[in-house]
């Protein structure tokens, strides 16, 4: 079941941060192929402070494990961030079959 009020938050600016999510609303019969972190200033923008994509192979922004999203913020990531301040986050999925879904919408929060 997607959730649109996610918030993500107790780590400071600076912090490495690990984001983990089980997607348990996939369609029967696909898999996750692919799934993108967006990370944005205001909700409604079209400009990114940035964007974490990963796949089924194991990268530096993280990994697709069955189900679960492994997506990994480093320091530099969390110091673009605006600390004391909400900024806004989804997360996009593709299956294997094509198809797009959106999980998860939130904020983040990020201490100095």
């Amino acid at each position: 079941m997607p959730n649109f009020a996610a918030i993500i938050t107790d780590f400071a600016t600076g912090d490495d941060l690990d984001i983990i999510r089980t997607i348990t609303n996939v369609p029967s019969g696909q898999l996750i192929s692919m799934a993108s972190l967006v990370v944005r200033e205001l909700e409604a923008s079209t400009a990114s402070i940035f964007t974490k994509t990963i796949t089924t192979t194991l990268t530096p922004d993280g990994v697709i494990t069955a189900n679960q999203l492994l997506f990994v913020l480093s320091g530099g990531n969390t110091l673009l961030l605006n600390p004391g301040n909400y900024v806004y986050h989804h997360i996009i999925v593709r299956t294997n079959a094509g198809k797009e879904y959106t999980p998860e919408k939130g904020r983040i929060f990020a201490f100095l």
